[in-house]
């Protein structure tokens, strides 16, 4: 059972090791390029979505150098007050160079190779937006509740300092490893089918 999921062939070994060291090299200096327009991206679809759910308008969104000024007003309560957030796009996008070395290295192993690909960066996204999400949510409802728009209610901003938290130390910290184990156990190639 064990052999069909791990193969400890030494040159294989090393050969993976080998993409592993070239591409995490190569994705991080592609990646110094990309990653503000990336953290935008990501800011804006998530700062839609907390506006959404606080009753709140995005008013402002500014792009830094590794990070990402955002401004909100509420919808419903003191409409004229701004309430501003900050997001350290470097944060949660460090960990992308990191993952794309380790779905290349798993390159060899993965049959459908396409689709795990896809998947994976399905996830990767989905996990910055959740961490945006959840930060601009959080940040929203603290100051909310501090200035009267929402009623004050430490169960739901624990809830939200909670999702927060879970996600950075979780998922952003450990995400090019779960994503690595996810895409490895299901899309491994069986022992004695042919890779493609």
């Amino acid at each position: 059972m064990l052999k069909a999921h791990f193969n400890f062939n030494k040159a294989l070994i090393a050969k993976t090791l080998v993409i592993f060291l070239i591409s995490y090299i190569a994705f991080a200096a592609l990646w110094v390029q990309v990653k503000d327009s990336y953290g935008y991206t990501v800011t804006l679809i998530g700062s839609k979505f907390a506006a959404a759910l606080k009753n709140a308008q995005l008013e402002d969104i500014v792009k830094g150098n590794d990070l990402i000024h955002t401004s909100f007003r509420s919808l419903s309560k003191k409409q004229g007050m701004l309430i501003p957030t900050t997001i350290p796009t470097y944060v949660y996008t460090s960990n992308v160079p990191m993952t794309f070395a380790v779905m290349a290295s798993l390159f060899l192993f993965t049959r459908r190779k396409i689709r795990a690909c896809t998947e994976a960066l399905l996830i990767l996204f989905a996990i910055h937006l959740l961490y945006v999400f959840s930060f601009e949510t959080m940040q929203l409802t603290y100051t909310f509740m501090k200035y009267g728009i929402e009623t004050p209610d430490k169960f739901k901003y624990t809830f939200y300092q909670f999702l927060w938290a879970f996600t950075d130390f979780m998922f952003v910290r450990f995400g090019a490893f779960f994503i690595g184990i996810y895409t490895y156990l299901r899309f491994i190639s069986p022992a004695g089918e042919k890779l493609s």
